[in-house]
């Protein structure tokens, strides 16, 4: 089941910009060209090959409930597990393009390994580093995130500890 979007593109994870965004590199550059027609400035690193990334369907923003302490920690918490789930790792991303001429940046659904075993974003969600956001669009996995957002809740994992 593929994630009906505007592409595919194969790299390396190489960097965790905060608590839903990646970096990666394509080595290919023929490849890397054509993405980066559809990419930003700020979004794209040109000398070293590399897209950032901002996961979809997926948001580690606690709804204010907490205190802002704990927002700060938790964000940080985040970012620390995708950057030992993914740091070096190969990753496929299917994506889409999003913003408006001259800010566009990629938005997509990550998967890890090189065939792309797992599902990134769902992971989050099951682990309760994230919640499921609906706004993002169509999500064909739209029943595995509900279920895995229950599974978490239920569970108490991540930012659900402390939420009834």
């Amino acid at each position: 089941l593929l994630y009906p979007v505007g592409g595919v593109m194969r790299g390396v994870a190489v960097a965790v910009d905060g608590s839903a965004t990646i970096w990666v590199q394509v080595d290919f550059r023929p490849a890397y060209q054509e993405l980066v027609q559809q990419v930003a400035e700020p979004n794209r690193d040109d000398g070293k090959l590399r897209l950032r990334v901002d996961l979809a369907h997926v948001s580690p923003q606690e709804p204010g409930s907490q205190t802002p302490r704990f927002a700060e920690w938790f964000r940080k918490k985040v970012a620390l597990e995708l950057k030992q789930k993914l740091l070096d790792q190969p990753v496929t991303v299917q994506f889409e393009r999003v913003g408006g001429r001259g800010a566009g940046r990629l938005r997509g659904m990550v998967f890890q390994g090189k065939e792309g075993a797992e599902n990134v974003n769902l992971w989050m969600v099951l682990n309760g580093w994230s919640y499921y956001v609906l706004s993002d669009g169509n999500n064909p996995y739209d029943k595995l995130f509900r279920n895995a957002e229950d599974i978490a809740h239920r569970d108490k994992s991540g930012i659900w500890q402390h939420l009834p």
